[in-house]
């Protein structure tokens, strides 16, 4: 009857089919392309399927799968993956068998009569349903449980290599695959064919992947889904003869469809198949099962409802439509679910004889209350399980190299190894879900099941984050136990430092100690943390933690303290100067295990309080000091008692001067030595006889020999005053000489350390040395480590180490560093904030446009100079470049400097002369300042065309005129212009009676222009100063005053409070150098 059946079936398929596509499935067969034929009856209906190999794609598997009604004996549903039936079928809306479909049923069919296998009809024609499965099935299920559940797998991983090409917009992929070594995935369709039909495939002599042995992490699961929508993709037929795309349809294979789901979200979905149509819902979660055992009849009945059983969508079975909604169940649930659907799916219950009661409780039932939200068990089976709560305990070990733990599994009283598994006689309801948690955090912290134990495969950073971090996250997960060998791997950090402060002598002692470890790594430790690095690994395989906030700190005062070959070992020698950064960084960065704190709180203290400390003011003093200049007094009498230097770096005007006559005044049978630019040396002597007559005052200065004859007697003297370029023709004489007190004025003149002048004034010996200067820094860092190379030598390192650390480093902890260490050092006040009493000073910007004369001379120039420079190495010669720079700023000014018979005017000089004009009819004096004495003679001369009389001051007056023509202009009302040079007169002039000040050309530095300002605008000024900066519209002058503005930036950053990141005009790069020649 069976036969007779099959042959209705045969001849109802093949009714309406070609003799050709009849013989093309008989091929097929005949070639044995057909394998894994199953079938099954469901309410009447047979269901065939079958994998049948592509005879164009070598490499390809098609599945096959069709629905017959066994009552009408008709077709009623048929699918297959290949290229003919995705033409025929899904185009056309027929139900058309391809061949593979039908070499499917010819198997089957052959299947039937030769072999005799009545599967699938049988079901339909008996009568009495099966009662219990063949135990064969119960036993694979339950080896399926313990192989999935308990993953006793091996795991593998995926290398990824990713190659790209054709500009960017397209890339190549592959992999490698392997344990600890890994193997090129040849071929990824094969790959991805046999890990689908469960098949091993080889990839060497020594590896061949097993799906049902190797394992992979969840991240290279998701690599896999990805590779395997593309095989779908391109096992599907070639893009010239379909598409994937067809109008308003889009063409998904299954993979595709999965991932299509997963982008649909909370949307409602029409869902319309051969047996549903509804709206559905989806669910990227695992299903809600339900199912239920009890006792019965002497066997156990596993149960779920046959109206709660899923409905698979996709053959992987990972797609399923269950209580009227479509879930993307997670691989978890997949597996531990997949072995129960396989028999449930049959029928709704599978029966398990008493034989197997134990691996039902101890393997089934842990299973099923993972994967189900609800789970019955009867009154009777209840009583016979254990049902506590999941605890878990790690045990941490080490053996050499190779680190390791172990899980304790406990319900209650019972305990086990994780890997090893339960083996007790009690029945116990296992928390499965949970315990495989516990497996991926461990491997989340890079410890991966390897035969009995988890052994750690993380590399220096991976072990460094779980020592940190991953050991507390651990903790929060069970109870963890440490081997002795465990407790050797050590991690340090700030609680590990003890450190101590000593005083002895004139220096302060350092000392500290980091755990057990040797003093010889110290300085590794420290070139360590200088990179960047985390942390550090010791010889001993332990790690020093660098991210530890208060050991950040320690070491980063560690590195700064330690300069150059300072550390020996765990001990630093310091100077005293050191102390004041020392206390304030423990206090800021809370360094409590530091000892002996108060050795450096003490001098801290001091500095911090100069208000608060009583310092007579010499008697003998003919001056009454203002509040802020007894506090300078204060500042240089407590720097010097530390044996510290100092830079008193007020602005111009505040008395820098008198501040320091009071100090050296008050300290008697001293020896002291100032150095004075030129122009201003009879300044001091005049000064010093003027508010400290008392005072013994030598003057070097003059001719060599009254110079040699004076210096005969210079013991007789307190205080000795000579000038930069003297001390260094004399410097014979002064490298035997020592000084208590060594004072250089107007300091920025050694702020080049190469200088010749300045190795001279750095070479002379002297107790404690000041520096005075109202401009510190005036282009760059370097000098102002310059300037502290002379008060305190190697307080801020050697230069190299200087320009590493501050000037090639934007970091802006690395700025506040500096600022920490320098500010004990400078004492700078600005007039505004202690001289409420200062009139004003109101600076302006006049744009002058030059002549149309002058435009054409100055187009014509730049035009020349471009044409010079275009092919010029500018780095190589810059000389050469600042000449040209040079020559179109005088074109600015006045043409006739560089252009002989040049007849035109000067825009500029009508301009300063319009200004004086109405100047002087105010009752103003006027000062002007060129950097061009050229420049001031054209302008004398149009001075005296307008009979307007003027002083004029250059380079070539002597020191004694200077103070003769400053003087006089101070006094004289009826003389109201000084022309002045700006480098000759920019410094050391007092010329309080003028209160309008004209920059007729702009200079590089602004502060050198403020110091000329300042001549005017100082401590006895009674009237708002104006300062007026000529300016030629258009020209480098304009982009000369934008660079201005940058180095205002760089003085402001490191000499103000507001020390922020910011950009360096250290020196003119060359797209600046041709931005200045442009004709922008």
């Amino acid at each position: 009857m069976e036969n007779k059946i099959v042959e209705m079936l045969h001849k109802n398929i093949f009714n309406n089919v070609y003799n050709m596509d009849k013989q093309k499935a008989e091929n097929c067969l005949l070639k044995g392309y057909v394998s894994n034929v199953k079938s099954i009856t469901l309410d009447e209906v047979l269901n065939i399927s079958s994998k049948v190999k592509s005879e164009k794609y070598e490499k390809s598997i098609y599945y096959t799968n069709m629905e017959i009604d066994l009552h009408t004996k008709d077709l009623i549903f048929c699918e297959c993956e290949c290229e003919e039936y995705f033409l025929n079928y899904t185009w056309n809306g027929e139900t058309k068998m391809c061949k593979h479909l039908l070499a499917t049923f010819l198997k089957y069919e052959q299947s039937v009569k030769i072999n005799n296998t009545k599967q699938g009809i049988n079901d339909f024609l008996s009568k009495e349903p099966k009662v219990i499965p063949i135990a064969d099935e119960v036993k694979i299920l339950l080896r399926d449980i313990e192989n999935i559940a308990l993953e006793k797998w091996e795991l593998m991983s995926l290398d990824v290599f990713i190659n790209e090409f054709k500009q960017g917009k397209w890339w190549e992929v592959s992999f490698k695959i392997g344990g600890d070594k890994k193997y090129v995935l040849k071929n990824l369709e094969d790959f991805i064919n046999y890990r689908r039909t469960g098949r091993t495939i080889a990839y060497g002599t020594a590896f061949t992947y097993d799906p049902d042995v190797h394992s992979f992490s969840q991240d290279d699961e998701n690599i896999i889904s990805f590779i395997e929508e593309y095989v779908d993709l391109a096992q599907m037929p070639n893009s010239r003869d379909i598409k994937f795309l067809k109008n308003k349809n889009l063409i998904l294979s299954e993979s595709a469809f999965k991932r299509f789901l997963k982008c649909v979200g909370n949307k409602i979905i029409n869902y319309k198949s051969k047996n549903i149509e509804k709206k559905l819902k989806v669910k990227n979660e695992d299903m809600p099962l339900e199912l239920s055992l009890k006792e019965e009849d002497n066997v156990l009945l596993l149960k779920q409802s046959k109206e709660l059983i899923p409905i698979s969508l996709t053959y992987s079975n990972e797609v399923f439509i269950f209580n009227n909604h479509i879930y993307i169940p997670s691989k978890n649930q997949l597996k531990l679910y997949m072995p129960f659907y396989n028999l449930l799916n049959k029928k709704n219950e599978i029966v398990f004889k008493k034989d197997y009661a134990y691996d039902v409780f101890n393997k089934v039932l842990p299973v099923i209350n993972t994967i189900s939200k609800k789970f019955n068990l009867d009154e009777k089976i209840e009583k016979m399980v254990e049902k506590s709560e999941l605890s878990s305990n790690f045990y941490l070990d080490k053996n050499k190299d190779t680190i390791w733990c172990k899980i304790k599994i406990n319900y209650g009283d019972i305990s086990f190894d994780y890997i090893e598994g339960y083996k007790g006689e009690k029945y116990i309801i296992r928390d499965l879900e949970k315990e495989k948690n516990l497996e991926k955090s461990l491997e989340k912290l890079k410890f991966f099941r390897i035969n009995d134990k988890f052994i750690f495969k993380g590399d220096d950073n991976e072990l460094f984050t779980f020592l940190k971090e991953g050991i507390y996250k651990l903790g929060n997960l069970g109870e963890i136990y440490y081997s002795d060998r465990f407790k050797e791997q050590k991690l340090y950090n700030s609680k590990s430092i003890s450190a101590s402060i000593g005083s002895q002598g004139g220096f302060l002692d350092f000392s500290f100690s980091i755990g057990d470890i040797e003093p010889k790594e110290f300085k590794n430790i420290l070139k360590a943390f200088k990179e960047k690095r985390k942390f550090y690994k010791l010889n001993n395989n332990c790690f020093f933690d660098f991210e530890d906030k208060k050991t950040k700190s320690f070491l980063n005062m560690l590195d700064i303290l330690n300069n150059g070959k300072n550390l020996k070992g765990n001990k630093l020698k310091l100077e005293k100067n050191r102390a004041i950064y020392l206390s304030e960084k423990i206090e800021e960065s809370c360094l409590d295990f530091i000892e002996g704190k108060s050795i450096v709180n003490d001098i801290a203290s001091k500095i911090a309080t100069i208000s608060q400390i009583h310092y007579d003011i010499p008697k003998d003093l003919k001056a009454n000091l203002r509040e802020y200049q007894k506090i300078g007094f204060k500042w240089l009498k407590t720097l010097s008692h530390y044996g510290f230097g100092g830079i008193l770096a007020d602005e111009m005007g505040l008395g820098k001067t008198i501040q320091t006559i009071a100090f050296l005044l008050s300290e008697k049978d001293k020896k002291s030595l100032i150095v004075t630019p030129t122009s201003l040396i009879y300044n001091w002597k005049n000064e010093f006889e003027k508010f400290a007559p008392s005072i013994k005052l030598l003057i070097l200065h003059g001719s060599k020999d009254s110079r040699l004859n004076l210096m005969n007697n210079i013991k007789d003297y307190d205080v000795i005053i000579t000038t930069y370029g003297t001390l260094r023709n004399d410097f014979h004489i002064y490298k035997d000489l020592e000084f208590n007190y060594f004072i250089i004025d107007e300091a920025q003149n050694i702020k080049n350390p190469l200088a010749q002048s300045t190795e001279v004034v750095k070479e002379v010996k002297a107790d404690v040395r000041f520096a005075l200067t109202g401009t510190p820094m005036e282009n760059n860092l370097l000098e102002l480590w310059s300037i502290f190379d002379f008060i305190m030598p190697k307080y801020l390192y050697g230069r190299t180490r200087f320009q590493k650390e501050f000037m090639n480093n934007n970091n802006e902890g690395v700025f506040q560093e500096l600022k920490k260490l320098i500010k004990p050092f400078i004492l700078r006040r600005i007039k505004k904030d202690v001289m409420e009493e200062l009139p004003d000073k109101i600076e302006k910007k006049f744009f002058v446009e030059m002549t149309e004369e002058q435009k054409k001379v100055y187009s014509t120039f730049v035009k020349n100079i471009q044409k010079k420079i275009k092919n010029r190495d500018i780095d190589k010669d810059r000389i050469t470049v600042f000449s040209y720079l040079t020559k179109l700023r005088q074109l600015c000014l006045d043409p006739s400097l560089l252009v002989e018979g040049y007849i035109g005017e000067s825009a500029k000089i009508n301009t300063a002369l319009d200004i004086i004009k109405d100047g002087i009819k105010l009752e103003n004096k006027i000062l002007l300042f060129s950097q061009f004495t050229s420049v001031l003679s054209n302008f004398k001369s149009e001075l005296k065309k307008n009979k307007i009389e003027y002083f004029y001051l250059d380079g070539s007056i002597k020191a004694k005129e200077r103070l003769r023509l400053v003087e006089e202009f101070n006094n004289n009302k009826n003389i109201k212009v000084f022309l002045i040079s700006l480098k000759a007169g920019g410094t050391g002039l007092n010329l309080t009676s003028a209160n309008m000040v004209i920059h007729f050309d702009p200079w590089w530095n602004p502060a050198v222009e403020d110091q000329a300002t300042d001549r005017a605008h100082r401590f006895g000024q009674k009237n708002v100063v104006e300062v007026i900066k000529l300016i030629s519209q258009g020209t480098v002058e304009e982009k000369i005053i934008n660079m201005q503005e940058n180095k205002k930036e760089l003085i402001s950053k490191v000499m103000n409070e507001n020390l922020q990141q910011g950009s360096f005009l250290k020196t003119l790069s060359k797209k600046e150098i041709i931005e200045l020649f442009s004709d922008r």
